[in-house]
């Protein structure tokens, strides 16, 4: 299957990616683009492209309900009242979901003996 994929960036048109997930429109995939990996929207599925073209694959599919129609359609009319690129009102809409990524916390200690003393949040008391 063939589906459009808008991704966050500043750019007014989707692209096209090969899957073998079952995906609908408004489901949230991670797509590569370039040399990194980004969210993206499926804005439409079962897509015709001239032979010959070879596409990147969806990496994955995640694990959230797909966005409605209502809001695909509201994010097209916000970057044509706008005359913003799509990829742009994209990342406004889906910026929350960026927490789902692996947060990494770090903890500084000053002291030497860091091997016996644990890492832990400053408590304010």
């Amino acid at each position: 299957m063939i589906v459009n994929v808008i991704v966050p960036l500043a750019l007014n048109e989707p692209f096209s990616y090969e899957t073998d997930y079952d995906l609908d429109i408004g489901d949230l995939v991670i797509v590569p683009f370039g040399n990194k990996d980004f969210i993206g929207l499926v804005i439409d599925i079962n897509v015709k492209i001239k032979e010959g073209i070879k596409l990147k694959k969806v990496k994955e599919v995640l694990d959230l309900p797909p966005l409605k129609q209502e809001l695909i359609d509201f994010i097209k009319w916000t970057a044509d009242y706008n005359s913003i690129p799509l990829g742009n009102v994209l990342k406004m809409v889906i910026n929350p979901v960026s927490f789902l990524k692996n947060k990494v916390e770090k903890y500084y200690c000053l002291s030497m003996d860091y091997a016996e003393t644990p890492l832990t949040p400053l408590i304010r008391g």
